[in-house]
Parts: C-alpha cells; structure tokens; sequence
C-alpha cells in the first residue's frame, strides 16, 4: 500500500489501482485498499465504482474494528459519493456521525494527509456546508 500510496500522492492514479489491487490479491480484507481506490475512481469520475470500494472498506472496517479512524474516513468518503449521488439526507447523517466521533475530518489539512485530492475534498466541503 505504501507504493500505491505514494502514486495516489503523485496523482498517477493508474499506477496506484494497480498496487492497491495487487495489495487486495495479497489480503482481500486490506481496507485501506479498498478505500483509496474509492477515493481514487471518486477522483477520476466514477462514483458508482467509488461508492462500492468505500462500502466494502467500511464492511471489513466494521467487521475488524480495529482501525477507526480509517473507518471514519471511509465514512466520510462515502457521505461525499452519497452527497454526490442526491442522497442528501443520509449523507448528511453519516458525515455528521464522523464529525461527532472525530472532528479532524472537517479540516482540509487534515483530509489531505489522508491523500484526499482536489475533487473530493471540494465535494467534502459543499456536504459539510450544509450539517
């Protein structure tokens, strides 16, 4: 994941779906994974593609329990997807959620050293102007 995110940072978003899809193939339940490739297809355009990755991170997030922070952002992700999809109210109520559990996700700065980029961190704040 460290070279796939490394090309994410880059913005070489080709050659970062392959490392995280080589990292998937290694360890299927590698959430982090799953979710920068979500943020990855969010970024190039693919929501519906996006909106699957970060559910599927969430599930294997949830499931472990053992990396939160990593679950909120995946969380948030998805609120944005939601957000972009005209499903306002839910995407309210979960970016909502992650605010209350972790108040660092409303900060651009923070959001960017997640590897966060342009597209979705200006969709996070069109969501987050209307809680």
């Amino acid at each position: 994941n460290g070279l796939g995110n490394a090309y994410l940072a880059l913005k070489d978003y080709q050659k970062a779906i392959a490392q995280y899809n080589k990292a998937i193939q290694i360890d299927p339940k590698y959430a982090s994974a799953y979710n920068n490739l979500g943020i990855i297809y969010y970024e190039c355009g693919n929501i519906d593609q996006a909106m699957q990755l970060l559910q599927k991170a969430i599930e294997i997030e949830t499931a472990n329990n053992n990396d939160i922070k990593l679950q909120r952002e995946s969380q948030l992700a998805l609120a944005v997807v939601l957000y972009a999809r005209s499903e306002q109210q839910q995407a309210i109520e979960i970016a909502k959620s992650v605010l209350n559990s972790d108040k660092r996700f409303g900060d651009v700065q923070f959001l960017e050293e997640q590897l966060w980029n342009e597209k979705l961190i200006a969709d996070t704040q069109k969501l987050l102007a209307n809680l």
